[in-house]
């Protein structure tokens, strides 16, 4: 494990959350139903010409260290929970090498996405600081959408619960809201003629790209119904929108919540708040060819050319997706279920005597080619 590196101060206060479900719309479901099956039939009348090729694997080694400090706060117990990159087709083989060690575990009902979580001891006198390490190790692994069919048997299915819980409503990708709809309709982001899940996918791309704005700020209403009003979000929100339009017509996409696969440089910022790397990226399932990704938030801010998809269908194996799909929860002793919206970094909660006052917490994110020690096999 590397030693804890230079520490840049970013207060993190994360609030519970409630879990309010998305308005439901029966007029919603049915579109979707119908688009699906528009989608079912052009898919069988035209099977799938392109797939995802995988490239070659690079090996990182990411290390985020983190530290929390309540000056006015006597603990008599600190949890901190932190997320686990899960195992996708952009990532594998991954391992977390933790300081002090950290147990492994994962959310009770839901997705069940594995976290790292401490649960630090009592201690006479009460420690008002405390900092933890996570040497993550992975290999990540580049993907490009190509012209060529898919080789036989070479697509893995999504199972019932995995389609149910990709083309379903949430907190962010609100697509049953009236005024969701509405946009929908007004930009025509439905499924129509021979389009398949690809065609119309591309189409929904391309109108988010060429009439949206990149814009950050502290405090941002990320909701699919709110961006599509002003079509002006972060990463967040643009994937967001994007993925809500998709699921509006049945088609399975998700958001991947993460951080560049780079180290944070000194002192960088984003709208006057200090930035470590983090980013949100989207992907979508294709009837015969698998899980494509997007950038959607960099095609906005970066590729100004109309009609350009650079960003669409590749991933260049230089993301590392801590979780999928925001809000992962974690059950807290005594403090019931709390929320992460996007849980890029370790997030701390305490009880005792005294206030929050002046609380504070910061985080180091540094990322390197993987030298495996001396006398190790190289991969």
């Amino acid at each position: 494990m590397k030693a804890i590196l230079s520490i840049l101060i970013a207060l993190l206060f994360i609030a519970p959350s409630c879990f309010a479900e998305a308005p439901t719309s029966a007029a919603a479901r049915k579109a979707a139903a119908d688009a699906r099956a528009l989608l079912d039939k052009n898919n069988a009348a035209a099977p799938a010409a392109m797939s995802v090729e995988l490239g070659r694997p690079r090996r990182v080694e990411a290390t985020l260290a983190y530290a929390a400090s309540t000056p006015r706060m006597s603990p008599r117990k600190w949890t901190i929970v932190a997320p686990m990159p899960p195992v996708l087709a952009s990532q594998r083989e991954i391992t977390a090498e933790t300081t002090p060690p950290a147990k492994t575990s994962a959310e009770a009902a839901g997705l069940k996405r594995p976290i790292l979580i401490w649960n630090m001891p009592a201690e006479d006198p009460p420690r008002r600081q405390m900092a933890v390490g996570i040497c993550y190790t992975l290999d990540l692994i580049p993907r490009q959408l190509v012209a060529r069919a898919p080789a036989a048997n070479s697509v893995a299915a999504l199972t019932p619960d995995e389609r149910a819980a990709f083309t379903a409503p949430g907190r962010l990708t609100d697509f049953e809201s009236p005024a969701f709809q509405a946009w929908i309709d007004e930009h025509a982001l439905r499924p129509k003629g021979k389009e398949t899940d690809l065609d119309f996918v591309r189409r929904v791309f391309l109108e988010i790209k060429d009439g949206s704005g990149f814009e950050f700020k502290e405090k941002m209403d990320r909701r699919a119904s709110v961006v599509c009003k002003g079509m002006k979000s972060d990463c967040g929100g643009l994937t967001a929108l994007f993925v809500a339009t998709l699921r509006a017509s049945g088609i399975p996409a998700r958001q991947l919540v993460g951080r560049w696969a780079e180290s944070a440089e000194k002192d960088e910022k984003l709208d006057g708040m200090e930035w470590q790397k983090e980013h949100v990226k989207a992907e979508f399932y294709a009837a015969g060819i698998g899980w494509v990704p997007v950038d959607m938030s960099v095609a906005v801010d970066i590729d100004r050319r109309a009609g350009s998809l650079r960003h669409f269908g590749r991933d260049n194996a230089d993301f590392i997706v801590m979780h999928i799909e925001p809000d992962v929860s974690v059950e807290i002793e005594q403090m019931g279920k709390r929320s992460m919206q996007f849980f890029q970094e370790p997030v701390y909660f305490v009880s005792g005597p005294g206030t929050m006052d002046r609380a504070s917490s910061k985080s180091d994110w540094h990322v390197a080619p993987f030298s495996p020690p001396a006398g190790a096999p190289r991969r």
